[in-house]
């Protein structure tokens, strides 16, 4: 019902680019559809690469912000410069708020989150940190297939060593750069946009604070 609502404001807004942001709003919902499935489909497959992780993140939560951050601008006549400068910025800042989320889904703060303490984990999940470890292939991407395929709920000495596992073989500081890396993309985006200075201030101050979330 909401996502018709959404059409229906979009229809009814008296700009003539309506309906270019509509058309807009469908191809998003297309992406974002893709990757909650191929997020769902990562359950029943053994083993993820990299690369899948990645594209299932950008469709999944960077084309959700993508359409946010560039949905405005279509309605307000920008150019089409400024628009995919927009749309770049929060495609960017979508990849980077999932590659954090992901380090928290395995090492946030649980009296901060509010998630038990390795919860990415304990569900199996198959996030950036672990793409990464499974990608590499060798001991640690055995060890943790072989914890991941154990029958029954995780122990906490499971979530533990995977946990280890995980953190040795790289795969909590790749995300970790992986969200930094993105978070200057974004920051770039906005370079020369032509945008009041306090639009881009507020812009720079929302991108790292999403990158420096803790929760």
């Amino acid at each position: 019902a909401l996502h018709n609502l959404a059409y229906q404001v979009l229809l009814d807004d008296p700009s003539p680019q309506r309906q270019a942001a509509a058309a807009r709003l469908t191809r998003a919902t297309a992406a974002m559809i893709a990757g909650q499935a191929a997020d769902m489909a990562f359950d029943d497959l053994p083993t993820v690469t990299l690369a899948e992780c990645v594209a299932m993140e950008a469709d999944k939560t960077g084309a959700l912000l993508a359409y946010s951050a560039s949905v405005g601008a279509v309605l307000a006549g920008a150019t089409d410069a400024q628009v995919d400068a927009l749309d770049e910025f929060g495609m960017e800042l979508g990849c980077a708020f999932q590659a954090v989320d992901d380090v928290l889904g395995i090492w946030g703060d649980p009296s901060v989150t509010g998630k038990a303490v390795g919860n990415d984990l304990r569900e199996r999940k198959k996030s950036l940190p672990v793409a990464v470890v499974l990608d590499q292939g060798g001991e640690a991407a055995d060890e943790l297939l072989a914890i991941y395929g154990r029958d029954g709920d995780l122990t906490d000495d499971d979530v533990a060593r995977a946990t280890s596992v995980l953190e040795a073989a790289g795969g909590r500081s790749h995300a970790e750069s992986s969200a930094g890396a993105h978070l200057v993309l974004a920051l770039t985006a906005l370079d020369g946009l032509g945008f009041d200075d306090g639009a881009v201030v507020d812009l720079n101050d929302l991108a790292r604070f999403v990158a420096d979330r803790e929760f």
